[in-house]
């Protein structure tokens, strides 16, 4: 099965930052809605006592593309997301960032470091808040996570999502306080963005790529060996 991840907040700055699929390569597109696009309508006339009916009374069908970030993010909503960054999943993201979303107009005034912060959303995962930071106009996206969240009967319910709202809220008043004075830089160097662990998209892929050719390997072999123990050492801290 595996954990899901929950959506908990999108900034209204950007919530309705517009996706323009019509530049967003095919395979891409066709890796979202073949992963999150597809849902079962009940046929009206279905009749479990008809004996000629063909089929089981439920048809699949497909969603349209998301039209915005906040659209995009519901997609991603209870399903498998953050803890499953596979390199397709990576490549998506770094698409819909490098030619779904209207480069920014820079003002001639900028520092040539800070950057205009991106559309991004903040989703519940296990025990921590984690957000996706796309940067329209390139591949540079990154994804962060916060510290370990404790864990409260009330997870689910009314009053623990808000507390992980509340998580996403303050964080990104910092998140655009750094993204707006260094740009992404400190993920690149350090691994952290406004004090919340980070990595890029890229890397995340790479890992991703990695992970699977290690898969391939003999169970006994230490590369295989050492992967599973990361594994473990990281299900154990979360």
């Amino acid at each position: 099965m595996g954990d899901l991840s929950y959506l908990r907040f999108v900034p209204s700055s950007c919530a309705t930052t517009p996706i323009d699929w019509t530049k967003v390569p095919e395979a891409s597109k066709k890796f979202l809605l073949e992963g999150w696009g597809k849902y079962f309508e009940e046929d009206p006339d279905y009749d479990d006592e008809d004996e000629d009916y063909e089929g089981d009374g439920w048809t699949v069908k497909i969603r349209p593309l998301p039209a915005t970030i906040e659209d995009l993010a519901k997609m991603f909503e209870d399903s498998k997301f953050f803890g499953y960054m596979t390199s397709e999943l990576c490549t998506l993201l770094d698409d819909i960032s490098e030619f779904g979303l209207a480069e920014p107009r820079v003002p001639t005034s900028n520092t040539p470091v800070g950057l205009p912060v991106g559309p991004r959303f903040y989703m519940k995962y296990i025990y921590k808040v984690w957000v996706v930071l796309f940067t329209p106009g390139t591949r540079d996206g990154v994804t962060c996570y916060s510290p370990r969240i404790p864990d409260t009967k009330d997870v689910f319910e009314e009053a623990g999502i808000a507390r992980d709202r509340a998580v996403a809220e303050e964080y990104d008043a910092k998140l655009c306080e750094e993204v707006s004075r260094l740009g992404t830089l400190e993920v690149i160097a350090c691994q952290k963005l406004a004090g919340w662990e980070g990595s890029t998209l890229k890397s995340n892929m790479e890992y991703a790529q990695m992970t699977n050719a290690i898969m391939g390997l003999p169970h006994s072999h230490p590369a295989y060996v050492a992967m599973v123990q990361h594994y473990g050492n990281l299900l154990r801290n979360l």
